[in-house]
């Protein structure tokens, strides 16, 4: 049984990345690869219903966690989708692993692609006058009024972030409980997983994110002087990195391929690279169905767009060795 967090408590309310993996011929396959990638490196999240027919697009198929969850996967995606629900969230922290998963989502994931904060008000406050008291400039909203109850929405879901304001009506077990989810997308979600992360005071970080969306009814009583900077592609030299990405990555893979790990030209790129440059390989369990093609080869350079923040890892951080998993990888405090 899962107990439900006290009202005034800051939560993680879902938590969504992506992870490498190697085309498949078939969607058995894929289901296949997906499920051992799972099984050997996340265990902690366990498939409870392997290949259960349901795809969203563009995905063919997917299984389900049984913390709460799906696996999203597709024959002709080189990538696989994780999904874990608030639910699931919040049995990782009863079970001392959130921040576990995390850490590993950020240091091995391609993105991550949804994080939401939560909180719950014990208040009688209809939600749609806790949403009219925002900043000015979050002009857009919705409203959804239903026998179940009530929704106001903020922002757009195609947007780095939006923000839910509900609550349940009688007879729902929680219907004396107005939440207030703040949902961030690509971009913003690792950032603010980040910074999760790195706080201990959960309602400090609630007051950094809720100044964003300007709350300022009297129930919102988290104050704090932080600020959190989003990302913001960068347009200059966009070109460039489409060029580096598309012609330079692929055409490392095929020397390495060809030259091997051990030949002098790796030690000639290292000493162009910047001297704060992290070391970011790509990880063993990208090859579980096939290591033998050359998509699967490594590379000790990030390319993708993030945060400082992102970039650190601490120094005891083992990380994956071939096909075994270590397990010194959160040092830290549980959420």
């Amino acid at each position: 049984m899962v107990t439900q967090p006290p009202p005034n408590d800051v939560i993680a309310d879902y938590l969504c990345f992506s992870l490498p993996m190697v085309k498949s011929p078939n969607d058995g396959a894929a289901a296949d690869n997906a499920r051992n990638i799972i099984d050997e490196f996340w265990p902690e999240l366990e498939i409870a219903e392997a290949c259960n027919g349901y795809g969203r697009k563009p995905y063919t198929g997917s299984h389900n966690l049984a913390i709460g969850g799906m696996v999203f996967y597709g024959m002709s995606m080189p990538h696989m989708l994780v999904e874990i629900t608030g639910l699931g969230c919040h049995r990782l922290v009863e079970r001392g692993q959130f921040n576990m998963i995390a850490n590993r989502a950020i240091r091995d994931s391609l993105n991550i692609t949804r994080y939401d904060v939560a909180v719950d008000f014990e208040t009688d406050t209809d939600p749609e006058d806790f949403a009219a008291m925002r900043g000015k400039r979050w002009k857009s909203k919705k409203v959804f009024d239903e026998p179940t109850g009530k929704t106001v929405y903020i922002g757009a879901r195609g947007g780095e972030k939006m923000a839910r304001v509900y609550r349940y009506a009688p007879p729902h077990e929680r219907s004396h409980l107005m939440r207030v989810e703040m949902e961030y997308g690509k971009g913003m979600a690792g950032i603010v997983l980040a910074q999760w992360l790195d706080t201990s005071d959960k309602k400090e970080l609630a007051a950094a994110l809720g100044k964003s969306f300007g709350w300022h009814h009297p129930d919102w009583t988290f104050t704090s002087d932080r600020k959190i900077k989003g990302y913001r592609q960068d347009v200059k030299h966009s070109k460039t990195l489409r060029w580096f990405r598309k012609a330079v990555l692929p055409a490392i893979d095929r020397m390495r391929g060809v030259l091997g790990d051990d030949h002098p030209v790796w030690d000639e790129l290292a000493a162009r690279l910047p001297e704060n440059a992290q070391p970011n390989p790509r990880r063993a369990y990208r090859g579980v169905e096939s290591s033998s093609t050359p998509e699967n080869s490594s590379l000790l350079l990030s390319v993708k767009p993030t945060s400082p923040t992102l970039l650190k890892a601490p120094s005891d951080w083992v990380g994956y060795q071939g096909n075994a998993v270590t397990d010194n990888i959160d040092k830290g405090g549980e959420a």
